[in-house]
């Protein structure tokens, strides 16, 4: 067709299944660091590969997204809120501010919400330091009693930190 723009077809999204879920992973191919050339999917794979420790710091925490829509060098920003184009088994917790506020947070504790997250584009995860309490028949509180300070930062090359077996080289 000539004389005509045709505009590319979006790359097409990955589905992973994760414990028994289908995570859809969009532009996996999509360079998160530049320095290495590791993609969102590699991202995305590498948490899956520490998810137990990842998630040892972060679940039952109700966490802000720091997102980073164009990669490790491109700017990012916080989002308090859960979206709202969300799957049904991505779990949040109202917080309750002092300003009198409130939000809705995403709660992450098995790795398919950890791999949802970080498909969003939290290359870091930064979780409250309060815990969801256990839920008594459909009933969503929080403890407002710090339980401690955790960095769940994991190192990985592309962020210059140590060498990790998991992260694809």
């Amino acid at each position: 067709m000539e004389g005509r723009y045709c505009s590319p077809m979006p790359p097409r999204p990955e589905l992973l299944t994760v414990d028994g879920r289908e995570v859809a992973i969009s532009n996996p191919e999509k360079v998160f660091f530049p320095a290495t050339g590791q993609t969102k999917l590699e991202l995305v794979r590498y948490y899956l590969a520490v998810a137990e420790g990842a998630l040892r710091g972060v679940a039952r925490r109700p966490m802000a997204l720091k997102r980073y829509p164009n990669g490790a060098a491109g700017e990012f920003f916080f989002q308090k809120r859960a979206p709202e184009s969300r799957p049904s088994w991505i779990a949040t917790v109202t917080l309750a501010f002092p300003s009198g506020r409130t939000a809705d947070e995403i709660v992450v504790s098995d790795p398919a919400q950890l791999a949802w997250v970080v498909n969003l584009g939290c290359i870091d995860l930064n979780p409250h330091p309060v815990r969801v309490k256990k839920k008594k028949k459909k009933k969503k509180t929080t403890s407002s009693t710090p339980t401690s300070c955790a960095s769940t930062s994991i190192p990985c090359p592309a962020c210059r930190g140590t060498t990790c077996a998991a992260w694809p080289s």
